[in-house]
Formats: C-alpha cells, sequence, structure tokens
C-alpha cells in the first residue's frame, strides 16, 4: 500500500495520511467579522456564510449573510467581494454590483453561462448579477407576501426567498420560505407555484404538488432529468417532484432526529434539512443541520454520512471528513472533479472535502521532506523539483484547480526544470511519486 505524504507550500513540518475524503478550511480564519479582501481567503474574515456556490472557472462564490455581501474566491485562492457594498439595504439595480445594496443573501446559484443568482432574503427579490458584472432583479417586487404566479415575475411577492436553482434550460427555482411554496421563473420571466398550497404542514404525497402542504421550504435542487428536490425543514424530509408534478417523500422519516445511515433515506431521520445538491454521480448531498452533517442519498436510494461527525464543533482538518465537527453546515456546492465546499455557517468557514486532485489551502513554506524541494512558489515560468538521490527517480503529475492533469513528465534524481510558460495563471496542485512508490503531494501558484 502507498504512503501518501502531505505537504502545503508556503510554515510547520507535516507528515499525514492523504485521503480522497480529508476535510480542510478553504476559507475563513474562524473569527466573525470582515477583513481579508485582496489577500488568502484562509486570512479572511467571514460572518454566518449560507449559500455557496461554484462556476466553471473553478471559483468559489459564498453569501457573507451578514456582512451584507456575496464573497468570491480565485483558483489561487484570493478573496475578494464581487456583490454588496456591506450594508444592508436596496440599491444598484443596472449597475456594478459590487456597488448595489443587497440585505441578508441567502441562497446562491449559478446557471450554465455563469450568471450568478442571489435570493436577497430581507429584499424579498431574486438578484441575477451577469457575466459582466451588472446587477438586476428578476423575481420580486421588494414587497413581502404571495401574488403574481402567471405574470411577470418581477412584478410578483415573494415572502422570504431563501434558496434558489437553476436547472439546464434555464429555468430558476425560489424556495419561497414563509409562502410555504416553491416557485419557478421561466427564461421568459414567467412565474409560477410548481409546490405548496400556501399553507403550512405536511400532505399530498402521490398527488400533485400544488395541492401539497410544505413547512418551512428550505433548500431546492434540481437533478439531471428535471425533478425537483425540496428541503422540506420543518417536515424533517426532503421531498422530490417528479416531471409529472408529482410529489413523494425521498428521505426522512418525518420525525426529528438521526437514524438510517446504511439503509433506505425514506426509513431514515434528518433534523432540520437545509440546503440541497448533487453531486457528479447525481448522488443528493444534505445540509443536515441540527445533526451537524452532510448526508449523501445514492441513486438507490441509500443514505449515508459524507461529513461531519454529528457533534457540533470546530476540528478535524486535514483528516477524514467524517471523524470532523461541522457547526450548522448550511451550504452545499460540488465542482467538475466532485469536490465538495461546505458552508460551515457557525464556524465562519467555508470547509472543502476532497475528491481525487483537489487543492488545499497553502498558507507558509513546508518541507515535509528534507530529500524533496520544489520552488520557487509562486513560479513565474519555471519550476525546479530538487529529489534525494537516496529517494531515486520519479513523476511529477501537475493539476489544475479543477482536478484535470495538465502535466505528466518523468523525473530524475537532483535537479529538473519544468517549463510552465504555457500553463494559466493560478493555483496547481502536484503529486510527485518517488521510486519508493511514496507520493509527496502540494500546490504551487503559477503567476
Amino acid at each position: 500500500m502507498r504512503k501518501f505524504l502531505f505537504v502545503t507550500l508556503i510554515s510547520v513540518l507535516m507528515f499525514v495520511q492523504f485521503s480522497a475524503q480529508n476535510i480542510y478550511t478553504f476559507a475563513g480564519n474562524g473569527t466573525f467579522g470582515y477583513s481579508g479582501d485582496g489577500g488568502a481567503a484562509t486570512n479572511a474574515q467571514l460572518s454566518l456564510v449560507q449559500g455557496i456556490a461554484v462556476d466553471g472557472l473553478g471559483n468559489i462564490y459564498v453569501a457573507d449573510q451578514s456582512n451584507n455581501r456575496i464573497r468570491k474566491i480565485t483558483p489561487s485562492g484570493i478573496i475578494s467581494t464581487c456583490v454588496g457594498t456591506g450594508i444592508g439595504g436596496y440599491s444598484g439595480d443596472g449597475g456594478p454590483a459590487i456597488n448595489a445594496q443587497i440585505s441578508t443573501p441567502y441562497g446562491i446559484s449559478i446557471d450554465a453561462s455563469g450568471n450568478l443568482f442571489i435570493a436577497d432574503f430581507n429584499n424579498s427579490r431574486i438578484r441575477k448579477v451577469n457575466t459582466s458584472g451588472i446587477i438586476s432583479t428578476v423575481a420580486g417586487d421588494g414587497t413581502q407576501g404571495f401574488g403574481g404566479d402567471g405574470g411577470p415575475a418581477t412584478n410578483a411577492q415573494l415572502n422570504a426567498p431563501v434558496s434558489v436553482a437553476v436547472d439546464a434550460a434555464g429555468n430558476l427555482y425560489i424556495a419561497d420560505f414563509s409562502n410555504y411554496r416553491i416557485r419557478k421563473v421561466t427564461p421568459a420571466g414567467i412565474i409560477s407555484t410548481i409546490a405548496g398550497n400556501g399553507t403550512a404542514g405536511f400532505s399530498g404525497d402521490g398527488s400533485t404538488a400544488v395541492s401539497a402542504q410544505l413547512d418551512l421550504p428550505y433548500g431546492v435542487a434540481v437533478d439531471v432529468a428535471g425533478n425537483v428536490y425540496i428541503a422540506d425543514q420543518n417536515n424533517h424530509r426532503v421531498r422530490k417532484v417528479n416531471l409529472s408534478g408529482i410529489i413523494t417523500t425521498y428521505v426522512g422519516t418525518g420525525v426529528a432526529g438521526f437514524s438510517g445511515d446504511g439503509g433506505i433515506a425514506t426509513n431514515a431521520k434528518l433534523n432540520f434539512p437545509y440546503s440541497l445538491a448533487f453531486d457528479l454521480s447525481d448522488n443528493l448531498l444534505i445540509a443536515d443541520r441540527f445533526n451537524n452533517k452532510i448526508r449523501k442519498v445514492s441513486a438507490g436510494n441509500i443514505i449515508s454520512t459524507a461529513a461531519g461527525n454529528g457533534v457540533g464543533g470546530f476540528s478535524g482538518d486535514g483528516n477524514l471528513a467524517t471523524n470532523a465537527q461541522l457547526n450548522d453546515p448550511a451550504g452545499i456546492a460540488i465542482t467538475a472533479v466532485g469536490t465538495m465546499f461546505i458552508s460551515d455557517k457557525s464556524n465562519f468557514r467555508i470547509r472543502e472535502v476532497c475528491a481525487s486532485g483537489c487543492l488545499t489551502n497553502l498558507n507558509t513554506l513546508i518541507e515535509i521532506n528534507p530529500g524533496v524541494l520544489v520552488f520557487p512558489n509562486p513560479s513565474i515560468g519555471s519550476l525546479t523539483i530538487r529529489i534525494d538521490a537516496t529517494l531515486g527517480d520519479g513523476k511529477l503529475t501537475l493539476y489544475n484547480f479543477l482536478g484535470q492533469k495538465v502535466l505528466e513528465q518523468n523525473i530524475l534524481t537532483e535537479t529538473n526544470h519544468i517549463n510552465l510558460v504555457n500553463f494559466a495563471n493560478g493555483l496547481y496542485s502536484y503529486t510527485i511519486e518517488d521510486a519508493g512508490l511514496q507520493i509527496h503531494f502540494g500546490k504551487i501558484i503559477i503567476e
């Protein structure tokens, strides 16, 4: 069995087992506040982080709720504000999103074109930021209430929108929390209700979703087939609306608690399910809020825990995600290679659960083995690798932020010069396999 050595480039000597499902802090220093724009995301302050999304370029977006901002983390690990002045309110439509006011942003989503959608909770609106950075309102007239179905979404009333999702056809789905409904906005801008009759409760399984009762619906997600899933929070269930508009329970018994891992999801207990996401295999991921876990439901409807040991708190970085502590997990996003990002709300952090080739955050220069040196970091145009003769010749593999292999070449003992001129700027991970089959793992910034 191969040993894996973990390197963080750029101050502590580390020697740990590397696992494809280890957890790390990706953003946030663990203190509530606002700071850090323009620097490393791990040094920044976040507030109560809520929704999270990832775009096709590997940028991570976070609803920094109490700061009334959307923060963006680039592939090179640098954080900035991309939406919001930091002062809660409503302004800015038609202008740059950075100059606009939002108020207590909750869920966010990014469509296939790279447009960002924001559940602007206190403004009772859904805001859109296009790829040019211009903000607008796409749903809600700014007054709390219920109305407008069948007409333009911008003339409709919403009541505490908390979550948004976009399907492959460009339809926008809104968890209209205090209206106990899921609303849908077509690409033409027409709004309707697709689930919930507007009264809180539980009923309707096996019947049309619009006649069913929901109770504080929170998360909403769409699978590859177009089925809509709802985190029916106060019913401790996940409901599913199929393409025929029929609603059923997909996960949960309706009794708050924790049970069921390894069995059928409808026999399991959830405890206030929050947000939802799908991974690359179309497994459903659930932020099981008061269980302080991320649950996973396979396509075969078997439930398990993907992250969190069930005890609220903060611990576990660098180790198995299922042994780590989370504290009120609120959002989930999946990258193109299956890396999972979690809004660890009350830890004021974004956590990262690694899939193959995923990157972990770098802070200071660490040399895990005196026999292996990789420099300079950051790198401009070239990289030097030195391997001690006692380790033997090896092989270098370089991955981009999305986990895609971009370089593989044999390297010799002593000094190797790697040409990086044709590589895009950003954060990369690498493995060096030596003659003894040890894997040296680290990352570099190319500038």
